[in-house]
């Protein structure tokens, strides 16, 4: 979606290169996620930038196209994951209340390969609201999202999901956009 794009090149690198710095002078141990090896994150002066070149590069139009809604209907957060190496699966999990409304926008700020980590949907979750156990029992399809630099994943909050291990020695963050209708 904005691979080309040479400032969001920059900003991505230096927002992997600052995570990078933060956690070689934290206690990563002492941090909720740190077993698992995916931690919340939120991205600081990064967030609004990339939120302008996505912007700019028509994802107010796409989020029009499936909400039918303006973006300006929406509160925008900004967060994301980061994925340590050598952690585990995180448990299936939605992210938040099926009747709460709710999008979220991750982009991928370096390649996502199988090897990194990258998130497991269970394919079509997203249609019906399921308490833990009935998804626990329910026949699932399970796909990993690879993802290119660049690339979006847009989704329901409510689609269950989950992190998977990091098995590359890299860690990798996808930055996201969290949209709440006003």
């Amino acid at each position: 979606f904005v691979s080309k794009d040479k400032k969001l090149k920059k900003l991505s690198y230096d927002l992997n290169n600052d995570l990078e710095r933060a956690v070689k002078r934290t206690k990563i141990n002492n941090i909720g996620g740190s077993i698992i090896g995916n931690l919340n994150v939120y991205p600081g002066k990064y967030g609004l930038e990339i939120f302008k070149i996505l912007k700019r590069k028509g994802l107010d139009k796409i989020i029009k196209e499936i909400t039918g809604k303006n973006i300006n209907s929406f509160d925008i957060l900004f967060g994301g994951n980061l994925s340590i190496p050598f952690g585990h699966n995180q448990h299936f999990h939605t992210d938040g209340n099926f009747k709460d409304k709710m999008i979220l926008v991750n982009v991928a700020t370096s390649n996502v390969g199988l090897n990194s980590g990258p998130t497991e949907i269970v394919l079509k979750s997203h249609r019906n609201y399921l308490k833990y156990w009935q998804f626990l029992i329910k026949k699932k399809k399970y796909k990993k999202l690879t993802l290119s630099y660049g690339d979006l994943i847009i989704r329901n909050h409510f689609l269950w999901h989950r992190g998977t291990v990091n098995k590359s020695k890299k860690k990798r963050f996808l930055i996201a956009f969290l949209l709440f209708e006003k």
